[in-house]
């Protein structure tokens, strides 16, 4: 699916089920058993950050910043500046979290920009992160 702008929808097609997108965690299609899948842990739900995130995300950004052995402005800074960027009339970050079982495993921001030579909007992805005991598990 190609998404060339984002204004509260993304376009296209639309996920199942409504703005989430939901998958088990850690499932495997295997041969053997005609293509099934299965779960073998938690459902996992991706769906857009809420203001209620914000302490959650700054202190997945604080380990994102380790892990890419970067600073962090002060956690003060980055839930003003994250609400500010996120919740404005006129949002100018974009932002999903992963969830299973009532955690945050992840998020992803991007922001929408311009190309001169497509004469259109895209999305440019900024940040991608899942914590470390949580990668590879699908």
């Amino acid at each position: 699916m190609a998404i060339d702008r984002i204004g509260g929808v993304l376009q296209g097609t639309k996920p199942p089920g409504g703005t989430s997108v939901r998958w088990p965690t850690g499932a495997r299609a295997g041969v053997g058993d005609g293509g099934i899948v299965k779960a073998l842990a938690a459902v996992c739900v991706v769906r857009r950050v809420e203001r209620q995130d914000l302490m959650a995300l700054v202190a997945l950004c604080g380990e994102h910043a380790l892990y890419e052995r970067a600073t962090l402005g002060t956690a003060a800074d980055m839930l003003d500046g994250l609400a500010h960027a996120l919740f404005a009339p006129s949002p100018r970050l974009q932002a999903w979290v992963a969830e299973a079982d009532g955690d945050l495993l992840g998020y992803a921001t991007a922001t929408v920009e311009f190309s001169t030579w497509r004469a259109r909007e895209f999305l440019h992805m900024d940040c991608l992160f899942v914590r470390e005991g949580r990668r590879g598990t699908g």
